[in-house]
């Protein structure tokens, strides 16, 4: 079973041996996705999320959490924010910190821009 609200997917396993009851519980977390969906909410003040008290707080009775996966991709420095990649890399460094939670890193591929390629002017017709 999954479930995904925002950027946070949960994965559900079989139960565990310590608890007959317990079904243990991966949380996945799509950082790029999180970021820019709390951002475009207006919701700054969770920028700084405890991800795996997150995870904790999304289990159910009867779960238990098995584990917690960020994956997330580098920004690169831009000019419209050049602070950007400095500010992700503090906080990839402090959740880096905590042994309970796995970075992945990925790769951002940013979209591309094409344009209509000019046809050459028409020649103006001479009506007869």
């Amino acid at each position: 079973m999954y479930t995904n609200v925002d950027g946070v997917s949960t994965a559900i396993f079989g139960n565990t041996t310590a608890q007959p009851s317990a079904q243990r519980v991966a949380v996945y977390i799509d950082g790029l996705n999180l970021y820019h969906g709390l951002k475009a909410a207006g919701w700054r003040r969770y920028y700084w999320l405890d991800l795996r008290r997150l995870a904790e707080n999304l289990l159910r009775p009867g779960q238990t959490l098995a584990a917690v996966r960020y994956f997330t991709a580098r920004f690169v420095p831009s000019r419209a924010d050049p602070m950007q990649h400095i500010r992700q890399r503090t906080y990839l460094q402090a959740l880096a910190t905590r042994p309970d939670l796995n970075i992945q890193y990925g790769y951002h591929q940013p979209k591309r821009t094409t344009s209509r390629s000019a046809a050459p002017p028409r020649k103006p017709t001479r009506k007869r």
